[in-house]
């Protein structure tokens, strides 16, 4: 590549990899302007083209404008710099140690480049995700705990200080989490790989030995260091050879308090506690005993020491002394007897027996902990799904590299190889099998593999094959055998200066070995009298530990001697295994530095790094490849949305990518996929899907309106010509009927005149009809037939209570109804004295008459638009409502009349302009306030209304504004009770709540729980401005009773008993109607239940109000105006309404014909029943706001419930047990749920914290009465 003055580049160097720089000129030689200040020449080759992108930093390396080692590092030290570690070569994580706390997420890498964090943190995410099923995320499961608590565990047995790593696992482990079909964890397994038992006994300089060591002597108690005879841990051999007892930030004392913590976590019992306590302090001793020489043998030269371990390990003292200081040998050999001697060690002998026992115990006792670990996470239900986290040590070359060391290398070179298959190998056979002619070299490990675990010749099989040779068998004859048999492998070298040592060519680069001590490490065996010394330890779980990790040593002659090496090969041909038969995730780990310290960027170690890794070869291949794929039938069924007015049918990938704009270089078609270059051309398709698919769901959403808007207009005529066909038959039955009555009248003047004329003969004929009636009384409207006579108010009796109107025969009233299914005028309550007379008691008048509400323009600005609305209007008490029906729960709006207001007819020209089928008879109705402009269809309608609201103004007048004698005759006042009747009862200025509420029950029957009844006042403004207040007894009620937006409710407002349980009264009917009648009122208007629930109630509610079902009289069909009546708010208020309204009658009709033997009482018990499975049963209801919107806050014994105020639904639950606080002001109620605060707007406050206190108090005595009884 040539380069010009100017130009971005790379140059080479040899201590951080390739700098950053311009070109100053070029030539045989090229000379750069570094970046970071100064010059430096290179050759060619050693320079490489700059990066623009890499300046700021990419998070996938993938979007490289130029990719090449250069840009690689310079992209890394650019995101590091930003505290941005993490960066993506495609599917491949590259995770750079900054060395600064849980900031590192590695799983494979370097020694020290922080592989155990990663586990930690990747385990921690898995039990978070695991955990958003439950209620509270912070609140983790006890089996969730213990994946994380194993961790403290584990890093104390089996982590320790290097020279390269602070914390550095010296085994193997895999995780493998378990979750079933909902993504919880339901168990946990763990496998552990190649324990350095020889750091036990052996310590490098400027190393510690594991941690556990130095937790036991700083974190033990003075008491427990006296039970264990420990002493400091510079007292130890094993621990102060290195020099190094401490770490620099880490707190032992602290550590060995969360270890302890972890082990009640995973369920230790304290004599499993006891027994690790034990053998760890017996190994320190073991370091301690000492030797002289003594004669043939030995002579242990502190016996004081002996004597300890006895007592930690609970053994024979003369047992241990014999057991490490004698070797018993047998010459016995398969079933031939033989003699047994016993042979005293030497000192060399003699210590390296000490050693092997400390270090068989610490193995033992370490693999005794990862099982009893593990068995405490296994799976107590099936479970479809696992993740595998392996943290698996990091390649090593240490100053001295041993078996250690060979077992470590050989499982990142067998690691190595499983990546090179999954991501190379497999990408090429791919093409291959494809027809694409695409070819990427790349580095394969194979070779070098084989040479270590090849079968005879291999490294491993030689050394099996000098420790199956039992005392024949050498580190040299084993160092000679490979000298001789791998002579030529490429991979392997013999030194030139060392008879002892052999080098071994890995992918990371080459390492040599020391061959000395190999046999004895891979035997891994104690004598025969340590093996049998063991058992004979009288602690339980000691003897638990040694009979599963101490293996007895084979008899001589015996074909197969159980090895470590053999033992790891076979452990990772078994991990090799599982992670192919998964899909593997790589994520590599970069340490930017020797020197453990963040801020350090070393180029040529983190280049190594890259090169080793596989990193800079994914690169290339992903680069010159392509690295998503999808079946080519897959592909179309998917994407061929996108290519317009195809339909998703017979388009081509072609098609596809020209829809989505993908150039030709970013995907090839194979023979039977699609591939696609990289993730960046998968998105820009998905986003173009996206944008389709919005697209094509406007055209569904069009039809669909135009289809329901169309079903409306269709609906809408046909009731047009119903009334039309409804008017015309009134008309016709009006003609009809005065015709009859001009008939009747003639003939009856006829008779009267022939009667008269028989009787007096000599009178005048004309005289006969004005004798035939009386005249009417001044002032009285004119007779007319079928005008209802006028009704005047009924006395009231001295107990309080006049009357019960009910509003129909059924529980709950309609929500609408024709006005033609009714009489025009349901009652009339007008005075009929003479008009100059002003009655005492005050006017009532209710009917049906047309309202004109807004108006509009036309679509074609042609006309003025009238709106006009059919309502049910009620005169009471000096105020005008009028409601959708005669239901009156649905106000629509009002009108109070004062000392000034009018009525009148409007005048005739105008009545020409107004449309004809609204009414025929219209007139005014004036306040100060406002007007409204109303139609009665016959003239008597208008005649009634008039007069009535006339003598309300009049009584207005006499009383300045006041009802007529209120204060000293008092008011007729209405209690509405829950089935929607009504009594009447007398209210004074005097009159308590109290007083009315003692009326009530006497006259409705309640005579028991009366405290769970109230008398409520309920006031209504408008929609979002509702509220219901319970009355205390001494409270009077005349100044609420006088206002037209209040009324008076009694009704059940505590369901539960007294211990705060819900229950249904099945011995009072009285009071089971109380509950049935408020129970439908709330299921209708707030329960949502599914649809099945709500079918099965409707039925029950059917049978209540209709009793047995005749299957001649209720037909399909006959539900069908009234199915509002009987299913919930958020069933009827759907789109989908008109099209299942026929399902739902026929399913209720089904329901309701199941249960016809069922009593109507009985049918009662089962929809309170059914109801009481809501969580709102039993509640009070109030509108709230938050964050300006309006919600319904309900409050009942299990706590407060916050529900969407158009959908219905529970948005949030505070349970009682849950709330920490609650207040109240005048205009807002507040709740402290957890560390969550929630504040609402609202003036009920008051009344949510009367009822919240009753429920409590409840909870709070049911509670003290369980403990009560425990105790």
């Amino acid at each position: 590549m040539s380069y010009v003055p100017g130009q971005k580049c790379y140059i080479e160097d040899p201590e951080e990899g390739w700098l950053p720089g311009t070109v100053e000129s070029a030539g045989a030689t090229i000379s750069v302007k570094l970046t970071g200040g100064g010059s430096k020449s290179a050759k060619p080759e050693g320079v490489c083209a700059g990066s623009e992108s890499a300046d700021t930093g990419v998070p996938d390396m993938l979007n490289l404008d130029v990719l090449n080692i250069g840009a690689i590092l310079h992209n890394l030290r650019t995101r590091g710099n930003a505290d941005q570690y993490y960066t993506t070569v495609g599917t491949i994580l590259c995770a750079v140690n900054p060395f600064k706390p849980l900031d590192s997420v590695v799983i494979s890498g370097e020694s020290g480049a922080g592989k155990t964090e990663s586990t930690k943190l990747v385990l921690k995410y898995l039990t978070s995700v695991s955990g958003s099923t439950a209620a509270d995320l912070s609140e983790q499961s006890s089996l969730e705990k213990m994946i994380l608590d194993s961790n403290p565990i584990l890093e104390a047995f089996g982590n320790a200080k290097t020279v390269r790593n602070n914390n550095s696992s010296r085994f193997g482990k895999f995780f493998e989490v378990k979750f079933d079909r909902k993504g919880k964890i339901v168990g946990g397994s763990i496998t552990n790989y190649l324990l350095e038992k020889s750091r036990v006994v052996h310590v490098a300089q400027d190393e510690r030995n594991y941690h556990i060591f130095y937790l036991l002597c700083a974190g033990t108690s003075a008491e427990d260091k006296a039970k264990y005879h420990l002493g400091a841990a510079g007292s130890y051999k094993y621990l102060n050879c290195s020099n190094i007892l401490e770490i620099k930030g880490v707190d032992d004392k602290e550590e060995y308090k969360i270890l302890m913590d972890a082990f009640k976590v995973l369920q230790f019992t304290d004599d499993e506690i006891d027994a690790i306590h034990r053998l760890l302090a017996a190994i320190l001793n073991l370091g301690n005993v000492t030797y002289k020489p003594n004669g043939d043998g030995v002579e242990i030269t502190n016996p004081d020491i002996i004597a300890k371990i006895a007592e930690l390990m609970k053994c024979p003292l003369q047992e241990l002394k014999e057991a490490l200081t004698i070797k018993t040998m047998s010459t016995a050999t398969g079933s031939r007897r033989g003699s047994v001697y016993k042979i005293p060690l030497k000192p060399g002998e003699a210590e390296d027996s000490r050693d092997a026992l400390s270090k068989a115990v610490y193995g033992a006792m370490f693999n005794w902990l990862v099982d009893k670990v593990s068995n405490s996470m296994a799976a107590t239900e099936p479970y479809i799904a696992s993740i595998g986290v392996l943290d698996i040590f990091g390649f090593e070359s240490m100053p001295v590299n041993s078996f250690e060391q060979l077992c470590i290398n050989f499982a990142n070179e067998k690691l190595h190889q499983q990546f090179v298959n999954y991501v190379f190998k497999l990408d090429m056979e791919e093409y291959a099998k494809e027809d694409l002619p695409i070819k990427i070299p790349y580095t394969d490990n194979a070779a070098c593999v084989d040479m270590v675990e090849r079968k005879h010749t291999g490294i491993l099989a030689t050394l099996q094959e000098q420790c199956q040779l039992g005392q024949r068998g050498s580190d040299k004859g084993f160092i000679e055998k490979m000298h001789s048999s791998l002579a030529k492998d490429p991979y392997y070298e013999k030194p030139r200066l060392s008879q002892t040592a052999f080098i071994v060519k890995h992918y990371a680069g080459p390492i040599s070995y020391e061959s000395d001590g190999f046999l004895e490490k891979n035997k891994d065996t104690l004598h025969t009298d340590l093996v049998e010394l063991l058992p004979l330890c009288a602690h339980s779980s000691m003897q638990t530990i040694f009979n599963k990790g101490i293996a007895k040593p084979k008899a001589s002659g015996a074909r197969s001697v159980p090895t470590v090496a053999n033992q790891f090969k076979e452990q990772l041909a078994s991990l090799v295994a599982v992670l192919s038969a998964t899909s593997p995730h790589y994520i590599r780990c970069l340490k930017p530095t020797e020197q453990k310290v963040p801020g350090v960027f070393h180029g040529s170690m983190m280049s190594r790094q890259l090169s080793y890794s596989g990193v800079l070869e994914t690169i290339q291949v992903r680069k010159a490849g392509y690295a998503v794929r999808f079946p080519k039938d897959q592909f179309i069924d998917k994407f061929g949305m996108v290519v317009p007015g195809s339909k998703g049918k017979g388009v081509t990938t072609a098609q596809i990518m020209d829809a989505g704009k993908i150039t030709k270089e970013d995907w090839v078609m194979g023979k039977t996929k699609v591939f696609l270059k990289n993730e960046r051309v998968l998105l820009l398709l998905e986003k173009t899907r996206e944008d389709s698919i919005g697209i094509y769901a406007i055209i569904i959403q069009k039809y669909w309106r135009r289809h329901a808007a169309r079903k409306e207009l269709k609906k809408l005529r046909e009731l047009e010509r119903k009334r039309k066909e409804e008017e015309e038959r009134k008309r016709k039955e009006e003609e009809e009927r005065k015709r009859k009555e001009a008939e009747e009248a003639a003939a009856a003047s006829a008779a009267a005149a022939a009667e008269a004329q028989k009787a007096a003969p000599s009178a005048p004929a004309a005289a006969a009809p004005a004798a035939a009636a009386p005249a009417p009384a001044a002032g009285a409207p004119p007779a007319a037939a079928g005008a209802p006579p006028a009704a005047s108010m009924p006395k009231v009796p001295q107990s309080g209570v006049t009357d019960r109107n009910r509003a129909g025969s059924v529980a709950v009233p309609k929500r609408t109804m024709n006005p033609l299914d009714k009489p025009l005028v349901s009652k009339a309550v007008i005075s009929s004295r003479p008009q100059d007379v002003i009655p005492d008691e005050p006017v009532q008048v209710t009917g049906w008459l047309s309202k004109e509400g807004s108006k509009g323009v036309s679509s074609d600005h042609s006309f003025l638009r009238h709106n006009w609305k059919r309502r049910y209007f009620v005169l009471n008490k000096g105020e005008i409502k009028y409601y959708t029906d005669d239901s009156k729960r649905d106000c629509k709006g009002y009108l109070t009349l004062d000392s000034v207001c009018s009525v009148s007819e409007v005048p005739e020209a105008e009545v020409k302009k107004l449309p004809a089928n609204v009414g025929q008879h219209f007139f005014y109705l004036k306040s100060m306030e406002r007007e409204l402009k109303v139609a009665a269809e016959r003239e008597q309608e208008k005649h009634m209304w008039m007069k009535g609201v006339t003598t309300a103004v009049r009584q207005i007048q006499k009383k300045e504004g006041k009802l007529p004698g209120a204060e000293l005759t008092g008011l007729l006042a209405e209690v509405w009770l829950p089935d929607n009747s009504s009594l009447q009862v007398d209210v004074k200025a005097e009159t308590t709540a109290k007083h009315i509420f003692l009326a009530v029950i006497e006259h409705v029957g309640v005579s028991k729980g009366l405290q769970y009844f109230a008398l409520i006042e309920e006031k209504y403004e408008d929609e979002y401005n509702t509220s219901q207040r319970v009355l205390s007894e001494s409270e009077t009620v005349f100044d609420k009773v006088s206002k037209s937006s209040c009324r008076l409710c009694f009704k059940k407002v505590v369901f539960v008993d007294r211990s705060g349980v819900a229950t249904v009264t099945r011995d009072n009917p009285t009071i089971m109607n109380f509950e049935y009648s408020q129970a439908v009122s709330d299921a209708l208007t707030y329960f949502q239940m599914p649809e099945d629930e709500c079918i099965h109630l409707a039925a029950l509610q059917l049978r209540c109000r209709l009793g047995q079902l005749d299957p001649e009289v209720h037909k399909p069909g006959f539900l069908l105006e009234e199915i509002h009546e009987y299913l919930p708010y958020h069933m009827v208020s759907s789109l989908r309404v008109e099209d299942c309204k026929a399902d739902w009658e026929a399913a209720i009709l089904k329901k309701a014909f199941e249960q016809n033997s069922l009593t109507s009482e009985q049918c009662k018990l089962n929809y309170v029943q059914a109801c009481m499975k809501s969580p709102l049963y039993g509640s009070s209801f109030y509108t709230v706001k938050a964050d300006s919107k309006h919600f319904i806050l309900a409050v009942n014994s299990i706590g407060l419930h916050l529900i969407d105020y158009v959908e219905r639904v529970v948005l949030h639950t505070f349970p009682y047990e849950n709330i920490v606080k609650w207040g109240r002001s005048h205009s807002s109620f507040n709740v402290i749920q957890g560390d969550q605060q929630w504040t609402f707007e609202t003036t009920h406050g008051e009344e949510i914290n009367k009822f919240m206190g009753i429920y409590v108090r409840m909870l709070v005595d049911r509670k003290q009465r369980e403990a009560a009884g425990h105790a």
